[in-house]
């Protein structure tokens, strides 16, 4: 893995991090311009090179815990008598993709 993709990958990481405790989901944003993975990899609908797509053999993140988590975002988004069980799914959702991408690290990076 480059340097830039190692540096990448560490900081989506850390951005699902802060998703796995988010307190709204007004503040949480998923999408390709959003995260330092896309930003490297996404270009012109192409993943090409992406550690995501590397490892499931498909593009825009499919393969992985993204989608789900997507889902669960706005479930919690349209929720209103059950907000805070949307929020602990969305963010079980968030710790799964978390732990999705730390297993994407060289062996010693962890």
């Amino acid at each position: 893995m480059t340097p830039e993709a190692l540096d990448a990958l560490n900081a989506s990481i850390a951005k699902w991090e802060g998703h796995a405790k988010a307190d709204a989901p007004e503040y949480v944003y998923l999408g390709p311009d959003d995260y330092p993975l896309c930003l490297l990899f996404y270009i012109a609908g192409d993943c090409l090179g992406c550690p995501v797509m590397e490892r499931t053999g498909e593009g825009s993140c499919e393969g992985s815990p993204y989608l789900r988590a997507n889902w669960a975002l706005q479930k919690w988004r349209w929720a209103k008598d059950a907000r805070d069980s949307a929020r602990d799914v969305f963010r079980a959702e968030a710790r799964a993709m978390t732990d999705f991408l730390r297993s994407l690290l060289p062996t010693g990076d962890a």
